[in-house]
């Protein structure tokens, strides 16, 4: 079998292979820091760590080139850790198992976490190949990106030099990106009365399980499934029709910005009435089967018996949360009227979680449009407040607005039509790119984003394609070389 240090460059995945065995979830990136603090000292470069954990490598420039402008090449330490629920796999202590399938490298039942070690192998590459040619340069990796972009939100922008910011967080090679949305989370938290469980009733779960998940942002508009959402819809249709007496527990999703894959249920029924359950969940998998169609073709739901609760939520304290749920707004809001196939505003109904006894329903909203962001948060919030939740709201993160007459744009588009023979798409993404947040921080930056091809990113189902790696090697070293 094919190692990750066998592919090309060698440069490049040598480092996201040594990256990709250190935990690093976000909140917990103090040893993928440390290790690239060490990289530093053994290479001669100048390390630097701000109050809140962000990481500045400082290199000096190529002989010849030190007059260039400064450049930061930008990518974030933490990674989305998610696993298939049969996986044993402790992201706290244990690496990514990384394997190469053909052009692709996967992970074995977690996410691959490309999302962003490629970026920064890409840039610890430019740093360290002697064949790259580049004027001063910085690399900038920041801590909790995938958490609410808190390390750039926190960043210490003093101890940056450099004018042109390269973000290599982007996931569609041979696409430049000058645009991304601008997001907020918000939560609702019930607590609903706990009773005891109806004389002679069982405890049964419902799992619903087998869906592509992904990113809430890039892969918002696919129409995949929501675990969270079908799983609601089909404990109310059995309220509904009187077979449930109860809920002990509803859970799903872990991650913001990751659509849910699975969710959980603990309801109470009648055990006489147990095969009209089983031909109600049958009857419901069926349909929304027939609802995702190609989109997501693997949904299983699944009945089996349960260890009960010592106490349950009665049918009618529960509607309140699940009349919620169901009200709230997923996927695609609105699409933007400028650019073509651009998903302007969304929402991911991201979390649902017990919390001491009482339910809390999380979302995700993102916006390119900062007026629609906070009509579409205001609108959850207002709902969740009228059926008796808590609200948790947090600071929103503000959108990058594309400036097409940027200079790094330009010689972006010079350098790969000159490799290529054809001028670049230039897009604005769905996603909360840093950029945003270190442009209102860095006085006159000038940025860019782009990377190669990975699909599936916050799920198990991630992975990066090998060529498209090596093509935007070559572009980033065509690139580095121009500007110095």
């Amino acid at each position: 079998m094919t190692e990750l240090t066998e592919l090309e460059p060698l440069v490049v995945w040598t480092h996201f292979d040594q990256m990709r065995k250190i935990p690093r979830c976000s909140g917990n990136e103090a040893a993928i820091r440390q290790h690239l603090i060490e990289l530093a000292a053994t290479r001669g470069w100048d390390s630097q760590v701000d109050p809140v954990g962000n990481l500045l490598l400082t290199i000096p420039a190529t002989p010849g080139h030190q007059g260039a402008e400064g450049v930061v090449i930008q990518g974030h330490l933490d990674m989305v850790c998610e696993k298939d629920s049969d996986t044993e796999h402790d992201f706290a202590t244990q690496g990514i198992d990384a394997y190469v399938d053909g052009d692709l490298v996967k992970a074995r039942g977690t996410s691959l976490g490309a999302d962003n070690a490629i970026g920064l192998a890409l840039g610890l590459g430019i740093a360290d190949d002697p064949d790259a040619v580049h004027g001063p340069l910085e690399i900038l990796a920041t801590i909790e990106e995938e958490t609410g972009l808190t390390g750039a939100s926190e960043l210490d922008a003093s101890m940056i030099k450099g004018k042109i910011l390269v973000n290599l967080d982007s996931e569609d090679e041979g696409e430049f990106y000058v645009g991304c949305a601008g997001g907020g989370d918000q939560a609702g938290l019930y607590r609903p009365a706990r009773v005891a469980p109806a004389a002679g009733s069982a405890a049964a779960e419902i799992k619903v399980g087998g869906l592509h998940g992904g990113h809430s942002g890039l892969d918002i508009g696919l129409g995949r499934g929501n675990a969270i959402l079908i799983l609601g819809r089909l404990v109310q249709r059995l309220i509904r029709g009187g077979l449930v007496t109860g809920i002990d527990s509803f859970t799903g999703g872990s991650k913001h910005n990751a659509i849910p894959r699975e969710a959980w249920a603990t309801v109470r029924v009648d055990p006489a009435r147990h095969a009209e359950v089983e031909r109600l969940v049958a009857l419901h998998r069926d349909e929304e089967l027939a609802t995702l169609g190609e989109a997501d073709p693997g949904l299983t739901i699944e009945l089996g018996a349960a260890d009960g609760a010592a106490d349950t939520i009665g049918v009618e304290a529960f509607q309140p949360v699940l009349e919620t749920l169901l009200d709230l707004p997923h996927g695609v809001v609105a699409m933007s009227p400028d650019i073509e196939g651009l998903v302007q505003t969304s929402n991911n109904v991201a979390i649902v979680s017990d919390v001491d006894g009482g339910v809390r329903l999380y979302t995700s909203s993102r916006s390119s449009v900062e007026a629609e962001l906070v009509a579409l948060r205001d609108r959850i919030c207002a709902r969740m407040e009228q059926t008796g939740g808590a609200i948790e709201r947090d600071e929103a993160y503000p959108a990058w607005e594309p400036n097409m007459r940027s200079p790094i744009l330009a010689r972006c588009k010079k350098v790969f039509t000159e490799l290529r023979g054809t001028e670049p798409p230039i897009k604005a993404i769905h996603a909360g790119l840093e950029c945003g947040i270190i442009g209102e921080a860095v006085d006159g930056m000038d940025m860019i984003s782009f990377g190669p091809d990975i699909r599936h990113p916050h799920s198990p189902q991630e992975f990066v394609d090998i060529p498209s790696v090596a093509r935007t090697w070559e572009f980033l070293k065509a690139l580095m070389a121009d500007l110095a």
